[in-house]
């Protein structure tokens, strides 16, 4: 198979890249989920996600979630999302792959960062006691840093994403922070995709009828 075919066949390319992955514990099935044809990232398309089974370390068998299609594929461990979450995983990542982001060691990350989201949430629900705000996790993208912390507020626990990362909360504590992030970040990308694909047809709507 030709490089330029394997796109068109993803499920022979995830195939391909779990041997290269896995070796020998490359998983005997795979089981489609769900086929994205947008174009949120340039240079990317039709995305189709799998799920299987593995038992990389030679353990108890894992369920993970592979991505393959005109996109560079990957694979990521089963955390309980379902297939439009996995996608915005997927693009978050992408992402975060081509603008070459990296983590922080806790002693780079920007000593204004806590104050940061104290002001954001304060902002957020005015008048709730702010009672703690812990850095998770901060990446440099370029010269920017882009955040996650936890706080409890009013008695809530949330997760928070800021500093230079688009604003947003997430109540889903139990994730990791780096999969929060790339899920948010896929998140918003996706949905400026579709608010740009869907602006002529407003303007189509709109137009005066020709006399």
């Amino acid at each position: 198979m030709k490089p330029e075919d394997a796109h068109d066949d993803p499920l022979a390319q995830a195939r391909a890249y779990l041997a290269g992955q896995f070796g020998d514990r490359a998983p005997a099935t795979l089981e489609p989920v769900a086929r994205f044809d947008g174009e949120p990232l340039e240079g990317e398309g039709a995305t189709t996600l799998f799920r299987f089974a593995a038992a990389p370390d030679g353990g108890e068998p894992r369920g993970f979630w592979v991505a393959a299609g005109r996109t560079q594929p990957n694979y990521y461990p089963d955390c309980g999302l379902d297939a439009q979450d996995m996608y915005c995983l997927h693009l978050g990542t992408r992402f975060m792959l081509v603008v070459e982001v990296s983590q922080l060691p806790s002693d780079r990350v920007p000593p204004t960062a806590e104050a940061w989201f104290e002001e954001f949430l304060a902002r957020l629900a005015p008048g709730a006691v702010i009672e703690s705000v812990e850095i998770l996790a901060a990446f440099a993208v370029g010269e920017e840093t882009y955040a996650v912390a936890r706080a409890r507020v009013a008695g809530e626990t949330i997760n928070v994403f800021g500093v230079d990362a688009p604003p947003g909360v997430s109540r889903e504590t139990h994730l990791p922070p780096h999969v929060l992030l790339r899920r948010h970040l896929g998140r918003l990308i996706l949905r400026e995709w579709e608010e740009e694909r869907c602006k002529p047809r407003r303007r189509a709507r709109t137009a005066p009828e020709p006399r």
